[in-house]
């Protein structure tokens, strides 16, 4: 196993003290031959994870469709511009490697606006503005469930476009293609409504990061607050 493809600057990453189940976020900052550092590690409010010289962690190393988990010993703590932790790297083959074959999926509703692209219309370079609403129920790195007052087919590809909030509380804008695999009837409060099931297509890769950086970040927040 490639430890310099694990483990490698801005990978992001979630870390466990040993024993415990709460998961923090954090991210490589720096890789040197027997050690790397991370950034403080934060949970649910910026709540930061205080560690110890010698504090066993478990770290799972977040890629597109894999994750890679191991534990580690803490070296010390480096005070810089931003705290850091300094880790022990693994040995290769101690590290368990994980196919993500389905993204994890989280319940959350947002805003939603698309449009309904004409056959061959997604080749084209640009894109027509998206001139519809509907509300998403949830959402993956793999796609989105969405609910719409109209009734489209399946095997519509669909202009998609939302905004996700960041860690910092900021919004960051996904503009991608979708692609209907289900399309389902339904009635909501006396309403008819449609659920699409909907996976992308040729979305960029740092979108679908954004997007799986999200999602670990609700999850988290919902199994805190007992929502899980």
């Amino acid at each position: 196993m490639d430890l310099a493809k694990i483990i490698a600057v801005r990978r992001k990453i979630l870390v466990q003290r040993e024993e415990e189940q709460e998961s923090y976020k954090s991210m490589i900052q720096e890789v040197r031959e027997d050690s790397f550092d991370i950034q403080l590690p934060t949970g649910a409010g910026r709540r930061p994870l205080l560690l110890r010289a010698g504090d066993i962690v478990t770290v799972k190393v977040i890629a597109s469709h894999e994750q890679f988990h191991f534990q580690t010993r803490v070296k010390s703590r480096k005070r810089a511009n931003l705290p850091l932790y300094i880790l022990e790297k693994p040995e290769p083959d101690s590290i368990k490697r994980i196919q993500m074959r389905n993204y994890v999926r989280v319940k959350c509703v947002f805003d939603v606006r698309y449009r309904i692209l004409k056959k061959g219309e997604e080749k084209k370079a640009v894109f027509p503005e998206p001139d519809r609403e509907g509300i998403a129920i949830d959402l993956s790195g793999g796609g989105v469930q969405m609910m719409v007052t109209e009734r489209i087919p399946e095997k519509s590809v669909l202009l998609l476009w939302f905004k996700l909030k960041k860690n910092n509380g900021k919004e960051t804008e996904i503009q991608t293609l979708g692609r209907v695999v289900r399309s389902i009837e339904t009635i909501v409060k006396g309403v008819k409504k449609n659920i699409l099931g909907i996976e992308f297509l040729n979305i960029a890769e740092r979108d679908r990061d954004k997007i799986v950086a999200f999602t670990f970040r609700e999850l988290l927040q919902q199994r805190n607050r007992g929502l899980d």
